[in-house]
């Protein structure tokens, strides 16, 4: 598919039929989710995937209150036969930037509170979004939420180290096309102006 298709295709689905996606395409959609940019080239960004039944079961149930749970046994959402939950862990910035070679760096040898801008969730954040595109590329419907519940109730539950944290989970899947209407190529790809493209001034 043409990148400009993927980018302009892309929605997020909220709606997923059962179809179990063949491990190649979600560990194919992972992989191009880790070619992501990451500053320092350090890597720092893992990713956590949930396909078996009663593990998804644990999922949400670590991530959703009881009274939505009730409400949504079988919502578009919880169809989805596979989630991904994208994981950073700080330390692994702070510690490749006191690295001699980075002593140039502003950010040389600074604990995690003083980065006006912490690239783990910026890293984290290019990793979820080039992990939406590949979705789309493999024809795959994907949602990005948050977790409604402590984020540690989940990591603890699937015996993930305390350094590490999330920014949310991606449901993975193909979309349920009786409720997934396309909405077709997006036009305006050429259009001379954009409300939120602010050209050398606001």
């Amino acid at each position: 598919m043409d990148m400009s298709d993927v980018i302009l295709n892309r929605r997020m689905t909220r709606d997923f039929s059962r179809r179990k996606i063949p491990s190649e395409i979600v560990m194919s959609v992972c992989r191009l989710a880790l070619r992501a940019p990451t500053a320092g080239n350090c890597h720092g960004v893992e990713l956590l995937t949930i396909a078996d039944d009663d593990l998804l079961a644990t999922f949400w149930k670590a991530t959703s209150d009881e009274q939505w749970l009730e409400k949504n046994t079988d919502s578009g959402v919880r169809r989805a036969p596979t989630v991904i939950v994208p994981l950073y862990c700080s330390e692994s910035y702070t510690q490749r930037y006191a690295m001699d070679d980075k002593a140039g760096s502003a950010l040389y040898k600074k604990p995690a509170a003083d980065w006006n801008v912490p690239f783990w969730l910026t890293d984290t954040s290019f990793a979820t979004m080039t992990l939406l595109l590949a979705a789309q590329d493999h024809g795959l419907g994907a949602l990005f939420f948050q977790l409604h519940r402590p984020e540690r109730v989940l990591l603890d539950a699937f015996g993930i180290p305390q350094e590490y944290k999330t920014i949310g989970a991606i449901a993975l899947g193909y979309p349920d096309e009786k409720k997934n209407v396309s909405p077709g190529t997006t036009k305006g790809l050429s259009a001379p102006s954009h409300p939120r493209i602010h050209i050398d001034h606001w």
